[in-house]
C-alpha cells in the first residue's frame, strides 16, 4: 500500500457475507455488512449507519450522541443478528469480569432502542423475546464509505 496516501485512501477488502433469518413472514437476508481491510466495519440499517472505526452512530449522516456502552450494547446486538443473545451474554461479553446489575443493562437497551426509535410497542431494530433474550432484527444494507461525505463532528454536550 502507498502510505503517501493516507489511511483515508487505503484499499478496502470487500468480504460479501449475509446473514439470513425471518423478517416478518418470510426469509429472508437480515444484513449485509462490508470489511475494511483494517477490520472496520460500517452497518447500515434504515437511517442508521454504525460505524466501528469511528465508533459513532449516525442518523441520516448526522452523529447521534452515544454513551460508549450504549455504542457497544448496540454493535453487539448487530453483530449477533443470526441468533437470540441473552441477558447473560450480554454481560458476559461487554462487561467481562465487572459486576453489573440487570436493570444496568435494561437502561442500556432503553437508551439505544430510544435513539434508534424503537419502544416497547414498535421494535423494528431491537426485538424482545421474553424470557429469552434480544435479537437485532433490522433489514441493513451494504455501503460504501468512500461514496459517503465525511461525517459531521459530534457536538460536545452542555
Amino acid at each position: 500500500m502507498d502510505e503517501s496516501l493516507g489511511s483515508r485512501h487505503r484499499p478496502t477488502l470487500e468480504i460479501s457475507g449475509t446473514f439470513h433469518g425471518y423478517f416478518g413472514d418470510s426469509f429472508e437476508p437480515l444484513c449485509y455488512i462490508r470489511v475494511r481491510e483494517d477490520g472496520v466495519v460500517i452497518y447500515a440499517f434504515g437511517e442508521f449507519e454504525l460505524d466501528t472505526q469511528l465508533f459513532e452512530l449516525r442518523r441520516n449522516g448526522d452523529p447521534c450522541a452515544l454513551q460508549p456502552q450504549v455504542f457497544n450494547v448496540l454493535r453487539y446486538l448487530i453483530e449477533h443478528a443470526d441468533h437470540v443473545v441473552t441477558k447473560d451474554e450480554l454481560l458476559e461479553n461487554l462487561w467481562p469480569g465487572r459486576v453489573v446489575s440487570e436493570s444496568a443493562l435494561t437502561t442500556r437497551l432503553k437508551t439505544a432502542r430510544q435513539i434508534i426509535g424503537d419502544s416497547g410497542n414498535e421494535q423494528r431494530f431491537i426485538k424482545t423475546l421474553h424470557g429469552r433474550g434480544y435479537r437485532f432484527v433490522g433489514a441493513f444494507e451494504k455501503i460504501d464509505r468512500e461514496s459517503r461525505p465525511t461525517p459531521k463532528p459530534v457536538p460536545p454536550r452542555p
